[in-house]
């Protein structure tokens, strides 16, 4: 009896050998990526504490912080970026739109540094770049709706959804932190309610998250418990830190960094260390995603809260 492989034409026959070969140096690869993403950031983790006990503040330090938390967030980003060239359907949506949030984060760094190191000025309160660390979670969160471990088909309603959900963020942005920012000025409560408002989005994130993990199984469930660590450090360690920003004790490379570099150390070891697995989408099923009934309801109440915002608005001034 003939194998299916002997059957093969010789054109079919190299083709075949060519497409196992490519899909096995794939494989290879990102064991290697995985432990060079994961060795290059520890050590920057690693840096940082030794620099934190070590130097006093100056402007070395800060460019030192600066430039160490924008390789972390660039790591990130690539890190994510990584699967969406080997993925695709709803998986490439979920790790397109994870990029999409950590490319924002990596942007509010940038501004960051560049006001520190290149404008030498120290961290302002309010800011353009709060705005863009805002928006970061607003696509991190639609990647989560995606939900990729179900292998389902994404029904047509969620992209409006998700769309109308990330709308009504950005309006109770405009509602409660730009007023004190461009309106009527005021550093103290611009800080507060912005603070507010972020954990509020932080939360939401984890809180999610947080169901993913517990109901996904296999490498998706292992990649959402790293990602939930890692972002439930990141958010903790962001309310301490815009607190000492509002109190005026916050300096760049301060002992408030340390919780924040190992935070988001551990979502690039997330992200680097994704399986294969977690980029396949060849077995999703014509059955429709759960989200199809409960997302669009999520997304009608949130809109219906604009309006009840903008009266309590209209009473209170």
């Amino acid at each position: 009896m003939t194998t299916e492989f002997e059957s093969l034409t010789p054109k079919g026959r190299t083709l075949f050998v060519t497409g196992w070969r490519s899909a096995k140096n794939r494989m290879s690869r990102t064991p290697q990526f995985s432990r060079a993403v994961v060795a290059v950031a520890c050590g920057i983790g690693a840096s940082y504490t030794v620099v934190t006990f070590v130097a006093k503040p100056s402007f070395a330090l800060s460019v030192f912080g600066d430039v160490a938390q924008l390789i972390l967030a660039a790591m990130v980003t690539a890190a994510f970026a990584v699967p969406v060239f080997s993925s695709r359907g709803r998986v490439r949506s979920f790790w397109a739109l994870m990029t999409a949030g950590t490319a924002c984060w990596c942007t509010s760094q940038s501004l960051w540094t560049y006001s520190e190191i290149i404008l030498r000025k120290d961290a302002l309160n309010p800011s353009v770049q709060d705005m863009v660390l805002f928006l970061h979670l607003i696509p991190m969160m639609a990647a989560l709706a995606c939900m990729p471990h179900l292998r389902r088909k994404m029904a047509p309603m969620i992209p409006y959804s998700l769309g109308m959900l990330a709308v009504w963020w950005m309006y109770l942005y405009s509602y409660a932190v730009i007023p004190w920012q461009y309106v009527v000025p005021d550093a103290i409560r611009y800080g507060t309610d912005f603070n507010v408002l972020y954990s509020v989005e932080d939360f939401s994130f984890i809180a999610i998250l947080a169901g993913l993990a517990w109901h996904a199984d296999g490498a998706w469930r292992t990649f959402y418990r790293r990602l939930l660590l890692g972002s439930l450090g990141y958010t903790i360690s962001s309310l301490v830190l815009n607190q000492a920003i509002n109190d005026r004790r916050y300096y760049t490379g301060s002992f408030f960094d340390l919780p924040l570099v190992f935070s988001i150390i551990c979502i690039c070891w997330a992200a680097a260390s994704a399986s294969p697995e977690l980029r396949d989408d060849s077995h999703t099923q014509t059955e429709e995603s759960l989200g199809a009934g409960w997302l669009p309801r999520i997304a009608f109440a949130a809109l219906l809260s604009v309006p009840v915002l903008a009266a309590w608005a209209l009473r209170v001034s």
